[in-house]
């Protein structure tokens, strides 16, 4: 999977940490359900760092469409919950 983390670039991520991904994923969607703004910060900060520490790095040079648009880490409930689909901000 390709995800674009706003502000660092596109990662390239596998199966085994999309899974991962898909499970703070669902803990984010509870958070934002209950407008619980310290765990929605903490996933937010969890979601970017699994990205950028076990995806990666696609080269600025190979144009590859992301599947998958994170927020800044700055990004508001409200800002984020306006970006979910029906399956989260991660597929799957």
């Amino acid at each position: 999977m390709i995800i674009r983390v706003f502000t660092e670039g596109q990662f390239r991520v596998d199966d085994d940490t999309t899974e991962v991904l898909n499970q703070l994923d669902t803990v984010l969607e509870t958070a934002i359900r209950n407008e619980d703004e310290i765990l929605f910060q903490d996933v937010l900060n969890r979601i970017h760092d699994v990205v950028t520490n076990f995806g990666m790095p696609i080269d600025e040079d190979e144009i590859v469409q992301s599947e998958v648009f994170l927020p800044d880490l700055d990004a508001t409930i409200t800002e984020v919950r306006e970006m979910l689909k029906e399956d989260g901000l991660i597929p799957g």
